[in-house]
């Protein structure tokens, strides 16, 4: 385990792991009890969606799952 954060990019890759996991509990506990549960249910569908639309017209994936 060590060697492999010897690399930059899994250093990276883990402390970014480690960023989204804490603030994905954070908000998900706001919202279950807000009541406000199906909002992030929804917005994950949709983003696959856009991610899978994105894939098979041949557009940048990640670009296709911001606002504009």
């Amino acid at each position: 385990m060590i060697e492999m954060l010897s690399y930059p990019f899994l250093l990276r890759a883990f402390i970014v792991g480690l960023l989204v996991s804490l603030s994905a509990s954070l908000l998900g506990v706001s919202l279950v009890l807000r009541r406000f549960s199906m909002i992030g249910d929804g917005l994950s569908h949709v983003g696959f969606g856009a991610l899978a639309i994105a894939s098979v017209l041949g557009f940048a994936p990640m670009l296709s799952l911001f606002p504009l």
